[in-house]
């Protein structure tokens, strides 16, 4: 049985200087971050001033999970791409929350990103679906994603990167 941890989810109006330093060395130190997300600690999280800048966009909206003791285990975003109308989110779990379970045997994992997107549909009435782009090495997000009822739009074979999409019928039917 997987280790359980006790946390709680709230949305981040804005994140304080603690939680971007600890964004920014997670990004930084984390191996798997690292592989699958090079470009988080390149440009998006590379300092506390990248940080900020990304939290300030407008069309961002953030989640963060917690632990009982208010540690910051995990981030969850969404953000309009572009004028059609198009949403992606973004999930960072910390290494102290992955493969853990809830006190009620849920993966936190699947917690976390049921609660973003619930709250993303809730938000955003018209919206029909949500996307994503993950790493198409990182077969254990790919297999989360798939299990929330994500759908592969393109394999290109020349491009490392996968873009996966979940209607808002098939998050409601789960």
């Amino acid at each position: 049985m997987a280790e359980v941890i006790d946390t709680y989810i709230m949305p981040v109006p804005e994140l304080t200087e603690k939680e971007s330093l600890r964004l920014v060395a997670v990004s930084a130190e984390d191996p798997a971050i690292a592989e699958f997300c090079p470009q988080d600690a390149e440009r998006r999280f590379s300092s506390i001033g990248a940080v900020a800048k990304w939290a300030a966009d407008e069309s961002r909206e953030i989640l963060g999970m917690y632990t009982s003791e208010g540690l910051l285990t995990g981030i969850f975003w969404t953000r309009q791409l572009d004028i059609d109308g198009d949403f992606t989110l973004g999930l960072r779990l910390y290494e102290e929350a992955r493969g853990k379970q809830t006190t009620d045997g849920q993966k936190q994992s699947v917690r976390f990103m049921r609660a973003g997107i619930g709250r993303f549909f809730e938000s955003h009435p018209t919206q029909t679906r949500i996307t994503l782009e993950v790493s198409s090495a990182n077969t254990r997000a790919q297999s989360l994603y798939k299990a929330l009822g994500f759908d592969v739009l393109n394999e290109d074979p020349g491009s490392d990167r996968l873009k996966m999409a979940l209607s808002r019928t098939a998050y409601y039917d789960l």
